[in-house]
């Protein structure tokens, strides 16, 4: 079984103290010593406010089971945050020759809280869909490009899935 990706979108509207609960479970949730790790945080225009996440899982488990488990850890989500559970995004193919991969320099928030900046920050642009996905997490271009193709194919499956 492939990866399972967990997207989470906080709006601006979400009152602050429920969407701190939520995502520190998630964070809780990812200490676990199973294959899990955050493809990407955005955060809003100047604060240290998470407006959406995205986490990889490779344990095995599936949509349901994932969405089982966090309907537990959660309950029922406070109004403004949501989560989508996306499967089978490994074996969706991409024409690398339709997708423009650009490097740029952005700031990470450190574990101490510090700003980190770094150069190897890599955004992906599919032409035919003009859907964009970037990744930051790691201070390695390639290790930052494998998770923004990992992270579009998981666009483009949900996508495609939302179609059919």
């Amino acid at each position: 079984m492939g990866s399972t990706y967990i997207f989470i979108y906080v709006s601006k509207d979400a009152e602050e103290r429920e969407a701190w609960e939520v995502l520190h479970t998630v964070f809780t949730w990812l200490d676990k010593p199973i294959q899990r790790e955050v493809i990407d945080e955005i955060y809003l225009p100047n604060t240290l406010r998470t407006q959406s996440l995205v986490v990889r899982v490779d344990d095995g488990c599936s949509t349901e089971q994932l969405a089982s488990e966090f309907s537990v850890l959660l309950g029922t989500l406070p109004n403004g945050v949501e989560m989508q559970f996306v499967e089978g995004a490994d074996e969706f193919q991409i024409d690398m020759e339709e997708v423009d991969v650009q490097y740029f320099r952005d700031e990470s928030k450190a574990n101490n809280g510090f700003v980190v900046w770094t150069d190897a920050c890599v955004r992906l642009h599919h032409r035919p869909s003009g859907l964009v996905a970037r990744c930051k997490s790691d201070r390695n271009r390639l290790r930052n490009l494998a998770g923004a193709t990992a992270l579009l194919k998981a666009v483009l499956a949900s996508s495609q899935a939302q179609r059919r």
